[in-house]
């Protein structure tokens, strides 16, 4: 999130934005909407990469100074001739200056919905609800048309980082690998039956995993973390010695549910 200097007065502007059906789909049929509050300096700079038109998020905007007469200038050297830098009216274009200038803003101070294990209750995943902009929009993806001077909309929707195809393929190279190892001389061998059995389950769950999350039931393949192995990497020293786990992508955060 950018800060405002202190000497520039900050704007308040409630807005009304469309959401996707779901988080991270790119369907928006059922008219859902959220609301939210840019709170911000009235008028900032964002830069645009000139060779892709794309709206540069990782570059921070500036503040538009009326006091400073030279600050177009200073702005113009500091992009150089690789971007430029388009002026926007956060009264006019709240949503674009919310998803520039409060791109940081924490999602947990929102309301958020939780994706928990059915058997165990534990939270898996959490997404704000409903979607705060930053959450339900692709802010790298937003083009800039040079020729018409405006950016491009409607604005992406945020998408996941691996398609369910992907995700499924890779869940089946799992299941695929664990069969081997089971057929291997270490897990067959009858001294190690208990191992055996802990290295049996965890290829059932990876088999079973739409079954315990239903589809149906608004399940994604981004709320749902593979399951670990037993033994952790096998590769490295005793190979019936558990690594520690990482909590998955946003599974520890408050939330309110």
């Amino acid at each position: 999130m950018s800060n405002t200097p202190s000497w520039i007065e900050e704007v308040e502007v409630n807005f009304t934005y469309d959401i996707p059906d779901r988080y991270l789909e790119q369907e928006a049929t059922e008219g859902k909407t959220g609301t939210f509050t840019y709170v911000g300096p009235q008028k900032i700079y964002v830069f645009v990469d000139n060779e892709t038109s794309k709206i540069q998020v990782n570059m921070d905007a500036w503040a538009y100074d009326e006091e400073n007469p030279t600050q177009h200038d200073e702005i113009t050297l500091f992009c150089g001739r690789s971007h430029t830098p388009v002026l926007i009216d956060a009264t006019e274009q709240p949503l674009l200056a919310t998803l520039i200038w409060m791109d940081g803003e924490p999602h947990e101070n929102y309301p958020c919905k939780a994706w928990r294990d059915p058997d165990t209750n534990e939270v898996l995943y959490w997404e704000t609800d409903p979607l705060v902009p930053d959450d339900a929009y692709d802010q790298e993806n937003i083009m800039y048309d040079f020729d018409k001077k405006e950016f491009v909309r409607p604005f992406p929707f945020e998408r996941p980082g691996m398609t369910q195809e992907e995700w499924d393929s890779h869940r089946q190279h799992l299941i695929n690998t664990t069969n081997d190892d089971l057929s291997g001389a270490t897990l067959t061998d009858p001294a190690n039956a208990d191992q055996r059995a802990k290295v049996v389950a965890y290829r059932d769950a990876l088999e079973n995993i739409w079954t315990k999350f239903p589809y149906a039931d608004g399940w994604r393949h981004w709320h749902i973390p593979y399951p670990k192995h037993p033994f952790g990497d096998a590769k490295e020293g005793n190979s019936f010695e558990a690594d520690e786990s990482i909590d998955p992508d946003r599974s520890t955060v408050d939330q309110n549910d």
